[in-house]
């Protein structure tokens, strides 16, 4: 039976996406749903949860209201939440019930907005989808909401990547979260490797800054950059209003070079390594794994690496428009996107070493003895898959930070 799995988990949804990216930012979150969805929300997939106040609320969906098909309810409800907390924006989020009823909710945000006068979102997600779906809609609509009307201080760039990265020093960084940067310092780790590189980050979408840095961010960027798959719509937003180039990447490994020391040859000759033929597996984002095949190839020598990527925008690294730092280590045939859990177990069973999330451990494991157990297994926990089980395994994985976590399982890099 497709998409049905009985050894594996599933990832985070779209939902929980939206409440990710917009979780900082001053703004109402509303997920439409019985009451489940908030709770695991919460307890799992948000670790800022208890450190941090955020407006996320469940809308108390009942069956009638369901059957009725009662939008008066939650039309109410959030527009007498909204004139007490007056919030900075308002999203709605669907989770799998409301989106079997066809509730329409842009229909319903633009009614809300009327009302209140705050500008409100609604997202038709489904519960079904993965997470970095719900963080990709989320982040570009912000950016259509929030930056359609200002007035960028920059003059017109140049929309050629070579040309406008060769003068960049004001950028920002897109598509981050929790879910698939935790809390444990690797969104920091982002921001001062770039501005060790020379650039000042202005902001990050959407960790560790308010809603008016974001905009003042992407009016002032010279250049935008997309650390997950995630941020590359929004990238393409922001290019659509400010004409701002943007290039995808994210800095893994001592060996990295950005595109802006690539294209003005500056990148660092790497010497002759021992070439590694254990065959290896890594499993997760598609482009954090892309980078991190990159510096296993880069730092540690191996020549046999491929990906897994179950998650719904795995397939926008291969689309034209996205200048991919790492563009040559990105190959069809190791590259595969699915989520089928035998696709996963096929792809893996003659793997020498598997780095994924521990929970993906049960694929080595499944129905073998110990003593036939000869994978090696690299724990690389993910937010958005496994929660908080893991965090004490966690590593900090940006640039440097790669090579430290891997040379207790891999030796020292080169």
């Amino acid at each position: 039976m497709k998409r049905v799995s009985y050894r594996l988990s599933a990832y985070s949804s779209d939902l929980f996406g939206v409440a990710s990216a917009l979780f900082e930012l001053g703004g109402l979150t509303v997920i439409h749903d019985a009451s489940g969805c908030n709770s695991t929300y919460t307890t799992h997939d948000e670790p800022r949860w208890y450190d941090m106040d955020s407006m996320v609320y469940i809308s108390a969906l009942t069956e009638s209201d369901a059957v009725m098909g009662n939008d008066k309810k939650i039309i109410d409800d959030i527009i007498r939440t909204a004139k007490e907390s007056k919030p900075k924006f308002i999203a709605l989020t669907s989770s799998p019930l409301p989106m079997i009823m066809g509730t329409d909710f842009k229909g319903i945000a633009r009614l809300i907005q009327k009302h209140t006068g705050i500008e409100t979102m609604g997202f038709n997600t489904n519960g079904m989808n993965t997470y970095d779906a719900g963080i990709s809609e989320s982040l570009a609509e912000l950016a259509l909401r929030f930056c359609k009307n200002s007035d960028s201080s920059n003059s017109p760039r140049d929309n050629s990547a070579s040309a406008s990265t060769s003068s960049a020093k004001k950028i920002n960084l897109l598509g981050i979260t929790p879910l698939d940067f935790s809390i444990n310092g690797n969104a920091e780790a982002l921001k001062k490797y770039y501005e060790s590189q020379g650039y000042e980050v202005l902001s990050t979408w959407a960790m560790g800054n308010t809603l008016e840095e974001l905009i003042y961010g992407a009016q002032n960027a010279d250049l935008n950059i997309a650390v997950t798959l995630s941020g590359i719509k929004t990238a393409r937003v922001l290019k659509s209003i400010y004409g701002t180039p943007f290039i995808t990447e994210c800095p893994i490994g001592k060996n990295f070079t950005s595109f802006y020391k690539k294209e003005n040859n500056t990148s660092r000759p790497h010497p002759d390594k021992k070439t590694r033929n254990e065959k290896v597996v890594i499993i997760g984002e598609g482009l954090i794994s892309l980078e991190l095949k990159a510096c296993l190839i880069k730092d540690f020598g191996f020549n046999d690496v491929k990906i897994i990527s179950p998650l719904k925008l795995a397939g926008q690294i291969f689309e034209d428009d996205i200048n991919l730092t790492d563009k040559e280590f990105l190959s069809k045939s190791d590259y595969f996107i699915t989520d089928e859990e035998e696709d996963i177990a096929q792809i893996s069973q003659n793997a020498d070493i598997i780095i994924a999330d521990p929970l993906y451990n049960r694929i080595c494991t499944y129905g073998k003895k110990a003593s036939e157990i000869k994978t090696r297994f690299i724990s690389f926990p993910h937010d958005a898959y496994s929660g908080r089980i893991f965090h004490d395994e966690l590593p900090e994985f940006i640039f440097d930070g790669t090579d430290n976590w891997l040379k207790d399982y891999l030796g020292e890099a080169e």
